[in-house]
């Protein structure tokens, strides 16, 4: 990864497993913390020495929780301004406790929570025919109103596009066809997936 890379986001990184474990050790003892509402780990100890160069890259980031298969919280934040290393233990907390659509993880749940990080490379502008599903989250925007994909859910779902396109009229509270209407902004963005089979 180049230094403009790491600067713009532009690309996503490549972690070998040992990097990919030491950001899921991370998160999940992130993830214990804002359950029994202890202080938060900074991702400053020297087992996250091999990743610096992705944690002080300025790369979005969704943390993703599930209760066996059930989805129990999933949160995040576009590619802008921070890094990752600021915005990692923020996702990780409010995913576990901040999710409208649940009740905020308890400790009793923790054996049985796995989580799984989405590493986002910066958004960029694009158009309906250009979307290749499971390569791209998507988002769109009409007006104030917005709704996201990550990559995996329409390929998880077995949805083509215009279904995936539906759904997130459906999720941004937007009548059926505002993705295609002049005003909507389509943007799509590649992601990494960092996560493990078993729980914890």
């Amino acid at each position: 990864m180049t230094a403009r890379d790491a600067s713009d986001a532009s690309m996503l990184p490549s972690l070998d497993r040992r990097e990919r474990d030491s950001l899921l050790d991370y998160g999940e003892e992130v993830l214990r913390a804002a359950v029994t509402d202890e202080p938060l780990p900074k991702p400053t100890t020297t087992r996250l020495a091999p990743v610096a160069h992705v944690l002080d890259a300025r790369y979005g980031a969704f943390a993703t929780l599930y209760n066996a298969a059930d989805l129990r919280g999933c949160i995040g934040t576009f590619a802008g301004s921070r890094t990752l290393r600021e915005i990692l233990p923020e996702v990780i907390r409010d995913a576990a406790l901040a999710d409208y659509r649940f009740g905020p993880v308890t400790g009793a749940e923790l054996p049985g929570i796995s989580l799984s990080l989405s590493i986002l490379a910066r958004a960029r502008e694009s158009s309906i025919d250009r979307i290749v599903l499971g390569t791209h989250g998507i988002i769109i925007e009409v007006g104030p109103k917005r709704a996201v994909f990550l990559p995996q859910v329409a390929i998880e779902q077995r949805w083509d596009v215009e279904t995936t396109l539906r759904m997130l009229e459906r999720k941004a509270d937007l009548p059926v066809g505002s993705a295609r209407r002049p005003d909507a902004r389509i943007l799509v963005f590649e992601s990494l997936k960092v996560e493990r089979t078993d729980a914890m």
